[in-house]
């Protein structure tokens, strides 16, 4: 079966992010670690959710997502 052009890249890409994670917290408690962990990739992972909330919503990813539709009273719920 052959993979996606991409699948490489990205394999890569994730063997990079692990080893530089290792690099720089390899000194830390477990504690200290998740810390370090939770604060990089959750930070990533509410940014892209931001957007594709918005895109849920509005069908764009320029429209706050806590904003009603147009056309909609400001106090629908």
């Amino acid at each position: 079966m052959l993979r996606h052009k991409r699948d490489k890249i990205v394999r890569d890409a994730e063997q990079m992010v692990r080893q530089a994670l290792f690099d720089h917290t390899k000194n830390l408690t477990e504690g200290e670690y998740l810390r370090v962990v939770c604060a990089v990739f959750g930070d990533a992972v509410s940014t892209t959710a931001k957007y594709i909330i918005r895109h849920e919503r509005h069908g764009d990813s320029d429209t706050p997502g806590g904003l009603a539709p147009a056309g909609e009273s400001k106090n629908a719920r």
